[in-house]
Parts: C-alpha cells; structure tokens; sequence
C-alpha cells in the first residue's frame, strides 16, 4: 500500500431534467436489471443517444473534468463505479469544499479516497461470487488493515459527522442504491429533478 495516493474526484455533474423518470427506469431495467447485458445497455444508450441527453448524464469518462451517476473508464457497462462521493456531496451541500474545488475536503472526498484505497489494495481479486467474491473478502481485510485509516477518517471526521445516527438527510440513502429503485433514486439526484 506504499504505493497508493488518493486521487482527487472530479466535481458531480447535474443535468437537471436530462433524463425523466420513464428514461431512468429504462435505463436501470436495461443496464442492471434482471436479466440485462451489455447488449441490453448499449442497446438502450444506443435509442436514447438520439433522443436527448440522457446517456450523457448518467455515463462519464472518469478523465472528465465533471461526472455523472457513473464514472467509466471504458464504454463497458463493469468498468462503471457508481458516483457515491458525488452523489453525498451534493445532498449533504459540500461540492464547494470539494479538494478539486479548492476547498479543505468534502466527506465525497473522504469517501472517494477509502474506495480508492480498497481499489488499490484489491484491484487482482476477483468479482465473480459477489457478495462473497475474493474482491468482497478483500475489501473487508482492507477495510480493518491498510485501508483503515481511511475508513476511520470516514467515520470520524467532521465533513461526514451528519452521517452518523439519525440526523442525516434523508436523501443520502439514496446515494448507496441497495435495489434498482435505490439506484433510480441516484440517477435521479444527477440527472433528474436534482438533490
């Protein structure tokens, strides 16, 4: 883990009203429902493309400047992470005390570089299985070893402080989609009616 420093995130990206609700419900069907494929996902990129700005929002090239709900390092659907970072900062109001920003560092950021370092300390193991994948089992050793400086700092710093118990607001769930209605719920606060 010598190796490892985090990387800033780049400032989320929203397009209010890029995408209505119908679009984001097809999207999540054809991109992580039951049953879809990367077939399934670009075919549905690949419609919406001409219609408007929906793809746009949603997917974006983890060099851009800004990113979407997803931030790809290809145009394969499992080289996609979720926005998570982006999606807290901007429903707990901390984009402009974003590092990128200028600012001393977001709880995104903090967030941002705990995932970084769980990447880093487990980018060789293998996702197949999940949840009970090398990756996953990886990721909690990480967590309670080299990475647990960072997951402490999540925990304990005052930028993520709204976070713990029951004061936070009640759209960051929305930013750690458990279901395809939790994950239409982040696609929304990008590229929907907003945070």
């Amino acid at each position: 883990m010598s190796g490892y420093t985090p990387t800033p995130m780049s400032t989320p990206a929203v397009s209010q009203n890029a995408c209505s609700p119908a679009e984001i419900s097809d999207f999540v069907s054809a991109c992580y429902g039951t049953g879809s494929t990367q077939q399934t996902c670009d075919a549905w990129k690949a419609g919406e493309a001409d219609a408007g700005a929906c793809p746009g929002c949603i997917f974006t090239s983890r060099s851009a400047s800004a990113w979407g709900a997803l931030v790809c390092t290809s145009t394969a659907l499992s080289s996609c992470l979720i926005n998570n970072p982006g999606c807290m900062d901007l429903e707990l109001g901390q984009v402009s005390q974003e590092l990128q920003s200028g600012g001393s560092g977001s709880c995104g950021d903090i967030l941002g570089a705990s995932y970084g370092c769980q990447d880093y300390a487990c980018a060789t193991c293998s996702t197949t299985g999940a949840p009970s994948s090398d990756f996953a089992t990886c990721v909690n050793a990480a967590m309670q070893t080299e990475c647990k400086s960072y997951a402490d700092k999540f925990d304990t710093a005052p930028q993520c402080a709204v976070l713990q118990g029951d004061a936070a607001p009640p759209k960051v769930p929305s930013c750690f989609p458990q279901s395809a209605t939790d994950l239409s719920s982040l696609v929304n606060v990008f590229c929907g009616s907003g945070p």
